[in-house]
């Protein structure tokens, strides 16, 4: 469920709700295992127009659930994140910086972010760069599916640098 709204003419704001579940059953000739996973999500992300720039502003909450015919050392989590982002528009340069903080009850809390530039030389050329970084923790599935799952996965952290020319 999510709503677009337009508050004011320099203000756009998306408000989204979400609920997803995955249910599965593990059936062989010894046994049936039940592997589920729960979440609900929310997030609020607001757009300013600040002359010709954009200013960007954020929050999202996670909650995610597994239950099973295993126990689990960890059965649920929280994660809280914000966000906010610059858009910079100059004559013919364009610089974005974006931060990201998430809180995961799990796996603790990590700061990220991405600073990027172009410069449109002529009509037919661009130039620029990006530096970027990112976090991502293990799914429960990831952590805990039947014959899949690793329960010692770390969270993944990358570093992303980019230089192109169109």
């Amino acid at each position: 469920v999510w709503s677009k709204n337009r508050f004011t003419q320099n203000w756009q704001s998306e408000v989204r709700a979400g609920y997803s579940e995955d249910d599965s059953y593990n059936i062989t000739s010894s046994a049936t295992t039940r592997f589920r996973t729960r979440q609900k999500q929310a997030s609020w992300l607001n757009n300013l127009d600040i002359g010709n720039d954009t200013a960007t502003l954020g929050a999202e909450t996670l909650r995610q659930q597994v239950s099973g015919t295993t126990s689990y050392t960890v059965d649920h989590r929280n994660i809280n994140s914000a966000q906010a982002g610059y858009l910079l528009r100059l004559k013919q340069v364009t610089v974005q910086a974006n931060a990201r903080h998430d809180r995961n009850s799990q796996f603790g809390s990590k700061n990220s972010g991405q600073i990027g530039a172009n410069w449109q030389a002529a009509k037919s050329w661009q130039f620029g760069g990006n530096l970027g970084t990112g976090f991502r923790a293990p799914t429960f599935n990831e952590l805990y599916y039947p014959g899949y799952g690793k329960a010692d996965l770390k969270p993944e952290e990358s570093v992303n640098r980019e230089v192109f020319a169109r």
